[in-house]
């Protein structure tokens, strides 16, 4: 079963942990799914969900409120 992740802040270095994440999941599919982007601009958020579908075949939720996710 895969560990169930989420990026809280798509700025600058949640650039590093995505990479980090992706390459994860190009050697161990099953190990880590992320489900879920959030920043306070929405939009940067949906960029990071939407890199991840590229690689994953699947898209995180996105929002811009923690609350809320």
């Amino acid at each position: 079963m895969a560990v169930q992740m989420a990026i809280i802040g798509c700025g600058g270095m949640a650039n590093g942990h995505l990479n980090a994440y992706l390459t994860i999941h190009q050697t161990d599919p099953g190990k880590v799914e992320l489900v879920a982007m959030c920043d306070e601009v929405k939009e940067r958020a949906d960029q990071f969900a939407e890199r991840v579908k590229e690689v994953t075949g699947k898209k995180p939720a996105v929002f811009d409120d923690t609350d809320a996710m």
